[in-house]
C-alpha cells in the first residue's frame, strides 16, 4: 500500500487502486473520476441513497488493467459534470450554494505515481 504522492514499484500489468471518498453530509458527491496521465479512464456512479446525508461516500479498491507504462494516477470526486466542468444537475448543488453562492464542491487528490518496470519512475511523455 502507498500513499497519495508517493511512488508504487509495479512491474504487473494490473493495479489496484484503494479509494475512499469522505464528504460532509449536506454536500452532495455524485461520481468518482479515475485519471491516469491527466486523462479521464473511469467514471463510478455513486449511489443516490448515499447523495446527502451520509459521510462515507465510497469505499471501494478498483481493479485497474493494462498498466504497461510508469505512469501517474489522480481521482477526483463531485456532483456529475459536463465535459466543460458545469454541473449536470444545477438543483443538487442548492444546499451548497445557501453557504456559498456559485461554489461547485470537488475533492481530488495529490498523484500516486507508479513505476512500471522498477527502474525508477519516468514522467509520461519524456
Amino acid at each position: 500500500f502507498q500513499g497519495l504522492g508517493e511512488t508504487v514499484v509495479n512491474t504487473n500489468t494490473k493495479l489496484g487502486l484503494k479509494i475512499s471518498v469522505e464528504a460532509a453530509p449536506w454536500i452532495p458527491v455524485e461520481e468518482v473520476r479515475i485519471f491516469r496521465n491527466g486523462t479521464l479512464i473511469q467514471t463510478l456512479p455513486i449511489l443516490s441513497s448515499k447523495i446527502l446525508g451520509h459521510v462515507n461516500r465510497f469505499n471501494k479498491t478498483i481493479n485497474l488493467e493494462g498498466i504497461d507504462a510508469d505512469s501517474y494516477f489522480t481521482v477526483e470526486a463531485g456532483v456529475k459534470i459536463t465535459a466543460t466542468g458545469a454541473p449536470v444537475n444545477p438543483a443538487l448543488l442548492a444546499t451548497v450554494q445557501t453557504i456559498e453562492d456559485g461554489v461547485v464542491p470537488l475533492g481530488y487528490t495529490n498523484p500516486i505515481f507508479v513505476d512500471r518496470d522498477g527502474g525508477g519512475y519516468v514522467p509520461p511523455g519524456l
